[in-house]
């Protein structure tokens, strides 16, 4: 394609998703993580209040991924709380990604589906790598585009899943998320319900992912199963004392969490209730157990096997959305998907 800019579209983009392994990559991006092989700058956050009042943002996180050609790239990602009463989805945004040699943007990718295919990829891992025998049921709160796309990564990657407890604010949004899967659910062998309350699904479940855009923490200790795995998608879902009595508390990225002033286990660091990992407690109640990528490698194995909650708190890493855009910009290419554009 010489010096164009590949740019591929939403179609494109999901033309080539369910083909690919996003669990086995992010699997793989947080080992490299822990072995120091990327690299995380700050996330550049801005904040503002549209004219019709609601809470907008914008992030823009770079990634770099160290390997015979290195993966680099900017995951720019804009959001608007009123959105999806225009009939808009509440997150849009794009991945950028760049030539290792010579730094020029060589693919521009629709951004929004790597996002939410990442973020439950993540949530999956996780389940998966802490799940007791047993364990067959899912919990998601909220059927916005990261709910829905938990629940087509669960029944891609996780083989012994039997039944889903979907919860929505809008029942009617999460009944149109099952719609739209029937057909999805019905080969997977699945049970999916919609149920009334969070409460409800997450006594039922063994695996909870939390993915709604409230400020007010809403997941209570005491709705836990005693050997629960819970994703904290969006990071104020569940309440303090979760944090605080969870027998295991992982984080993808320490510094982005510390750097972080909105979040909740931001506020718990700097509170000093919760001492960063390794560190000395100094009066805190508990540190941070691990970075994931830390609990992934091979010779942690022991590390694995949780007697008690683990709880997960996937901030969101660019590196993710690199790898992720990057074999979906290979598997394009290889179909001859895209547009080329000029400079």
């Amino acid at each position: 394609m010489g010096d164009d800019i590949l740019y591929l579209t939403e179609g494109d983009v999901a033309a080539v998703l369910p083909q690919i392994d996003s669990v086995g990559i992010m699997n793989a991006v947080h080992l490299k993580h822990a072995q120091g092989k990327t690299s995380l700058p700050p996330e550049s956050y801005l904040r503002w209040t549209t004219p019709s009042g609601a809470n907008a943002r914008n992030l823009a996180l770079a990634g770099y991924l160290d390997g015979p050609i290195p993966e680099i790239g900017i995951k720019v990602i804009n959001g608007s709380l009123s959105n999806p009463g225009h009939g808009l989805p509440r997150a849009s945004g794009v991945t950028l990604l760049f030539d290792a040699e010579t730094a020029r943007i060589r693919c521009v990718v629709e951004g929004a589906q790597i996002s939410s295919i990442r973020t439950a990829a993540n949530s999956v891992l996780a389940f998966r790598t802490f799940a007791h025998p047993v364990a067959d049921t899912l919990a998601i709160i909220g059927a916005g585009v990261i709910g829905a796309a938990h629940l087509d990564v669960a029944l891609s990657s996780l083989p012994s899943l039997r039944q889903v407890y979907l919860h929505d604010a809008v029942p009617e949004r999460a009944n149109q998320v099952l719609a739209e899967r029937a057909g999805a659910i019905n080969v997977a062998g699945v049970v999916c319900s919609v149920v009334n309350t969070p409460e409800e699904a997450v006594r039922q479940s063994d695996w909870v992912a939390a993915a709604t855009t409230t400020p007010e923490p809403y997941v209570a200790w005491e709705w836990l199963r005693p050997r629960a795995v819970v994703s904290n998608v969006g990071l104020d879902d569940v309440q303090t004392n979760v944090y605080l009595n969870a027998a295991k508390l992982l984080v993808d990225d320490w510094e982005l969490v510390r750097a972080d002033e909105f979040r909740t286990l931001g506020h718990l660091f700097r509170g000093g209730l919760v001492a960063a990992p390794e560190a000395s407690l100094d009066g805190a109640h508990r540190r941070v157990d691990a970075v994931f990528g830390d609990v992934l490698a091979p010779e942690a194995g022991a590390g694995r096997v949780v007697e008690g909650v683990v709880l997960f708190n996937p901030f969101g890493m660019a590196v993710c959305d690199v790898a992720l855009a990057s074999e979906v910009e290979r598997q394009t290419r290889r179909l001859g998907l895209g547009q080329a554009i000029r400079r």
